[in-house]
C-alpha cells in the first residue's frame, strides 16, 4: 500500500495544484502582455485587447501551466511504475470518439445558449467579438487556431485533469470520487457560468470515458473534436443559429439540428461502451 500512497492526491491538494495551474496560466498572460507593452510601447490596455484577439497567444498560456502541472504530478509518481497519463486506445475508438464529440459540439453550445438567455448576460458586441477571434480568416491564423485549440489545449487539459490529478485522485479514493472531483475542478477553471455549465457535462463525460477504458486518448479525442467544431464549421460555410451567427438576442440551435446531433452522439457513446466491454 505504501507504493500506491505515494504521489495519491487529496481533494485539498488537488483543488490546490488546479489553483496554482490556473493562476501560473494568468500570470504567464500577464507575462506575454508586458512583453508587448515593453516591446511595442504599448498601453495595458492595448496588450490585453492584443491576447484578447489573438487565442493563441491564450493557449499557448494555458498549455505552458497545465502541462507543467501534469508533468510535475507526473514526474512525482514515477517511483509507482504507474504511468498517471495512459494513451492506450484502439483506433475504431479513436474515431468513434471524434464523432462522438462533433456531434456533441451543437448540444454544449445550446447549453451556454440557454444558461447566456436565464441569466440574461447576452452581450451581441461581446459575441461578435469572440466570433471575429475565432474565425481561421487566412491559412496562418487558422492553422494556428486549430493547433492551439484542437491540439494543444485539450492535450494540456486532459494531462492535467484526467490524467495527473484523476490519477492521484483515484490512487487515494476510488475513480468515481476521482471523476467527480476532476470533473468539478475542470468546471471551475472555465470561470463564466455560461462556459462552467457545458464544461461541467462535458467534462463529466471525459472523466466516464477515462474511467471506462482506463485511457485519456478517448476523451482527448472527444475533447479535440467538440473544440474543432467551431473553427472547421464557420459562418461563412453553413449559418447555424445558435452555434456560429450573432444576433441581437442570444440565439437557438435549431431543434432538427440539435435532436439529429443528440442521436448521433448516443449512437456513438453506445458503441463506444461496447468497444470497451470487448
Amino acid at each position: 500500500m505504501s507504493e500506491r500512497r505515494e504521489g495519491a492526491l487529496g481533494i485539498a491538494g488537488a483543488f490546490g495544484w488546479t489553483c496554482f495551474a490556473f493562476g501560473a496560466a494568468l500570470g504567464l498572460q500577464l507575462a506575454i502582455a508586458a512583453v508587448l507593452v515593453l516591446v511595442e510601447g504599448s498601453a495595458w490596455i492595448d496588450a490585453a485587447a492584443h491576447l484578447r484577439r489573438h487565442p493563441a497567444s491564450l493557449a499557448l498560456a494555458t498549455v505552458v501551466a497545465y502541462g507543467g502541472v501534469a508533468f510535475h504530478l507526473t514526474r512525482r509518481r514515477a517511483a509507482t511504475r504507474e504511468l498517471p497519463i495512459v494513451l492506450d486506445a484502439r483506433p475504431p475508438v479513436v474515431a468513434l470518439a471524434l464523432v462522438l464529440g462533433a456531434a456533441l459540439a451543437f448540444p454544449l453550445s445550446e447549453i451556454a445558449n440557454a444558461v447566456t438567455e436565464l441569466r440574461g448576460t447576452y452581450d451581441p458586441a461581446a459575441a461578435l467579438e469572440l466570433q471575429r477571434r475565432l474565425e481561421p480568416r487566412g491559412f496562418a491564423r487558422g492553422a494556428t487556431l486549430v493547433f492551439a485549440l484542437v491540439v494543444l489545449v485539450p492535450v494540456a487539459e486532459e494531462a492535467l485533469f484526467r490524467g495527473a490529478l484523476f490519477s492521484g485522485l483515484q490512487a487515494r479514493y476510488d475513480e468515481r470520487r476521482a471523476a467527480l472531483v476532476t470533473t468539478l475542478l475542470f468546471a471551475l477553471v472555465h470561470v463564466r457560468l455560461e462556459a462552467v455549465a457545458p464544461a461541467l457535462v462535458a467534462g463529466l463525460l471525459f472523466a466516464g470515458l477515462r474511467h471506462v477504458f482506463g485511457s485519456v486518448l478517448p476523451g482527448l479525442a472527444v475533447h479535440a473534436a467538440v473544440n474543432a467544431m467551431p473553427l472547421l464549421l464557420p459562418r461563412r460555410l453553413a449559418s447555424i443559429p445558435g452555434f456560429n451567427t450573432v444576433g441581437e438576442a442570444p440565439g437557438h440551435v435549431p431543434w432538427p439540428l440539435l435532436l439529429a446531433s443528440l442521436g448521433v452522439a448516443l449512437a456513438a457513446l453506445i458503441a463506444l461502451l461496447r468497444y470497451a466491454r470487448e
